[in-house]
């Protein structure tokens, strides 16, 4: 940008290349700087800094002038909302069932389970479960 002239609704970004590990910042141009996400216009990292507008602004302007930031023009960036249409949702399947000769598992399942309530309600009513035998 020039002479560094801010538009409120140019996005700043941090351009690759740049280690932001290894920099010695004052504690707003940190903030400043963690708040840059690609995305978000000035105006909005201003709103958010909690800064006078202009000192927020100032700090923006020395960020890019080091080459730590550079700005898009917002109406150049695709909106968020430009994505490509999916999609909608398969319909759910219906059970399938095992093929030919394989045994369906949950009906083995429940099989062992009533055999297990079976010999367990046997062991502990014999008495009761006599009177019903033939």
């Amino acid at each position: 940008m020039g002479d560094l002239e801010l538009s409120r609704t140019s996005v700043p970004f941090v351009p690759s290349g740049v280690d932001l590990r290894s920099l010695s910042l004052g504690a707003s141009a940190g903030f400043l700087l963690s708040r840059i996400d690609g995305s978000t216009d000035v105006r909005g990292i201003c709103a958010i800094s909690g800064l006078p507008e202009t000192e927020a602004e100032r700090i923006l302007r020395e960020l890019a002038a080091a080459g730590l930031i550079e700005f898009k023009d917002k109406s150049k960036s695709p909106a968020p909302s430009a994505k490509a249409p999916t999609a909608p949702p398969a319909p759910p399947k219906e059970p399938s069932r095992p093929p030919p000769g394989m045994t369906d598992l949950k009906a083995l399942a429940r099989t062992f389970a009533d055999a297990g309530e079976k010999q367990l309600y046997e062991s502990k009513f014999p008495s009761a479960l006599s009177s019903f035998r033939m």
